[in-house]
């Protein structure tokens, strides 16, 4: 019985903490992010405003040639591009949001 206990808590605390990581990550796709912020620019500008909001950067760009924007919002986070590879922007492009 006390196994069982076990295996129960052990799975209902693993369902927990996948959808709350689940909930971490941005559910739009790069490539959704990328048409929305062309076709409606306000998104990179108001993404820019939360980040000033909460004293965090907008730009980043890394010496290993990855570059970083805010993009957009989602769930009152900032969601960021992530260009892994500048000549093919499309090419391994990511999307994260910021931690709250």
């Amino acid at each position: 019985m006390k196994q069982k206990f076990i295996s129960l808590s052990l799975f209902l605390f693993l369902i927990f903490s996948f959808s709350s990581f689940a909930q971490e990550r941005p559910q739009i796709t790069f490539e959704d992010l990328m048409i929305s912020a062309e076709e409606n620019v306000t998104l990179i500008t108001d993404a820019r405003k939360l980040a000033e909001k909460y004293d965090i950067p907008h730009t980043i760009y890394l010496p290993e040639g990855v570059f970083i924007e805010a993009k957009g919002i989602e769930n009152n986070k900032v969601v960021y591009t992530i260009f892994n590879d500048l000549l093919h922007t499309f090419n391994n492009g990511e999307v994260a949001s910021e931690k709250k």
